[in-house]
């Protein structure tokens, strides 16, 4: 998800280990291998298509285990995402790593759907939340409910395979490990190797230009490109709240006066056309500057003309866009439920120097700071990136090799395998194929 194996792979080659990329047949297109690199040649040989489906009940009940054994035969090592537990279990396989994506880890939703039953008025508003939910998801498109029935079935696969099937997971979302640890599963606190080297991102590219144009007029440049998902969610994902940037940017132009500031913004998301009447009703549809959906190796370039970001502001622990943020050097905001103190105790670094606020008058105050003092703020965006290069990228790759050859020589000292290391494999799993280059 969010090209992140694929960049788990590249590091891994560059490493020396024959890593190959597995991709489910329902992999989102902006996220596929081709939107992260202008090198496509150079590593089309690793990425291999399969017929296994992420999260897709009737695709897994009627894939056999021959089958599903097939796809993944020929690979001494395995990371996965997604669905790749459930799978595992079918195939009566061990999954060696995983890495979920999504809060809580995917198709389980236990804390998302979990009702006091000891306390009547709280089960009453509980109840009437998801039935409310429920409806509005029907409403606006009934295939959403259905979807969301058959994952609920799904997390039963889900759940016995990483209890039987997983032998370690890695993820810094404090849900997901609260949920791997309930399961079982020992978890590493690590993160994503988010980006791969920025120097395989940097072309110049034409179609990028009106936007590059319009940032480079305006003295302070504020860029999120967070999905727009707020109205519709249950609490466990409601995550994004991107109107609090909104109201923040709004609050900011009527406080200073300052018309020259821009807001830009991703057409991404299902709740787009709210954030549109969001900023109609503020007043700010001059100052926003829209760019349709495009591939992450385009977003890099638009980066380098950012001041300041918009990250997520539901007190976890930032995604892909913070990662892109962090790699790029621009400063940014994110709320995350952690003081600097309680972050080094679980993840044993330091936190980065992400803008930790969840309110939009604090953006708003910030962003005039921005504007009156930039060395300031450009200063920490490259303490980001240096805590980046620290913590992610290739160093936390190493992390990654060697958690790797830690679990294989268990499994060879256990099972008598043979003295060499491994192939790998990702995406679906991130097949980690593990033989030396």
């Amino acid at each position: 998800m969010n090209n992140s194996n694929f960049c788990v792979m590249r590091y891994l080659r560059d490493l020396g280990l024959d890593a190959y990329l597995l991709l489910y047949t329902n992999e989102l297109e902006h996220f596929t291998p081709p939107c992260d690199t202008y090198q496509m040649e150079k590593w089309s040989k690793y990425i291999v298509q399969t017929d296994l489906a992420n999260g897709d009940l009737l695709n897994y009940v009627f894939t056999s285990r021959k089958k599903i054994r097939k796809v993944l035969s020929g690979y001494d090592f395995y990371i996965g995402h997604g669905s790749a537990p459930a799978w595992f279990y079918k195939a009566k396989m061990k999954l060696d790593i995983f890495i979920p994506y999504s809060v809580g880890v995917e198709w389980i939703f236990q804390d998302s759907l979990k009702l006091n039953w000891t306390n009547s008025k709280a089960l009453k508003r509980s109840l009437f939340n998801l039935i409310r939910t429920a409806l509005k998801l029907t409403w606006q498109n009934p295939y959403k409910i259905c979807r969301g029935f058959s994952l609920m079935l799904y997390k039963n696969f889900q759940v016995k395979g990483l209890k039987n099937n997983t032998r370690q997971a890695i993820s810094m979302d404090v849900a997901s490990i609260d949920t791997l640890t309930a399961l079982g599963v020992p978890v590493k606190h690590y993160g994503v190797p988010g980006l791969y080297k920025l120097e395989e991102y940097r072309v110049e590219d034409q179609a990028l230009q009106p936007y590059i144009d319009r940032m480079k007029r305006s003295p302070m440049v504020l860029y999120s490109h967070v999905a727009h998902n707020y109205k519709n969610v249950v609490p466990l994902f409601d995550i994004k709240k991107n109107y609090l940037l909104i109201e923040g940017f709004a609050d900011f132009v009527k406080r200073t006066g300052n018309t020259g500031a821009l807001l830009v913004l991703h057409s991404y998301g299902d709740d787009v056309n709210e954030s549109k009447r969001l900023i109609d009703r503020l007043n700010i549809t001059e100052q926003v500057l829209w760019i349709p959906l495009i591939l992450r190796k385009s977003l890099i370039n638009l980066l380098s003309f950012a001041h300041i970001g918009g990250g997520e502001f539901g007190g976890v622990i930032w995604g892909s866009t913070g990662w892109e943020f962090l790699a790029t050097g621009v400063p940014f905001f994110q709320s995350v439920d952690l003081t600097e103190k309680e972050f080094e105790s679980i993840y044993k670094m330091p936190m980065p120097p992400i803008i930790n606020v969840d309110t939009p008058s604090a953006i708003s105050k910030h962003l005039e700071d921005c504007f009156n003092n930039p060395e300031t703020y450009r200063k920490r965006g490259e303490e980001g990136k240096q805590w980046y290069e620290q913590y992610s990228g290739i160093s936390l790759a190493l992390a990654y090799k060697k958690l790797i050859l830690e679990i294989y020589a268990e499994r060879r000292k256990a099972h008598h395998l043979p003295d060499k290391v491994i192939s790998y494999a990702s995406q679906l799993v991130l097949p980690i194929c593990m033989s030396m280059l």
